[in-house]
């Protein structure tokens, strides 16, 4: 999360840009074998979710998006790579993430629209 959190003694301060965004409530499950992972719900409250633990969390749905793109297969990453004293960029297939989204369909992230080329302008005589 990039957004800046702002906290008091009783807990974060809500974002109402954040609240005011698309959201919906989701299954949440860790499938990790050994670690535990934070999921930030749509108040900007963290839930600790261990091993093979699963809850209900509202969540926004850019972020939902997110985690569902983030467990697609045959995602390509680059990685550094030791072979001997030299170090080499390489392409391989990233590793699925373990925090899985339930109980909604995949969300299509929408890729940054290209902005229209201009119009000639027709010639007045």
């Amino acid at each position: 999360m990039t957004e800046a959190m702002l906290f008091t003694a009783r807990g974060p301060i809500v974002d109402p840009t954040r609240i005011d965004k698309p959201h919906q409530l989701v299954i949440v499950r860790n499938t990790a074998e050994k670690q535990n992972h934070v999921v930030v719900d749509r108040y900007g409250r963290g839930h600790t979710l261990l091993p093979g633990q699963a809850k209900e969390i509202d969540m926004v749905l850019d972020e939902v998006a997110n985690f569902q793109a983030e467990r697609k297969p045959g995602r390509i990453r680059e990685m550094m790579k030791q072979i001997g004293n030299v170090f080499t960029f390489v392409n391989e297939e990233a590793p699925l993430h373990p925090i899985r989204i339930e109980g909604i369909p995949d969300i299509a992230i929408d890729p940054p629209k290209p902005k229209p080329a201009a119009q000639p302008q027709p010639q007045k005589a």
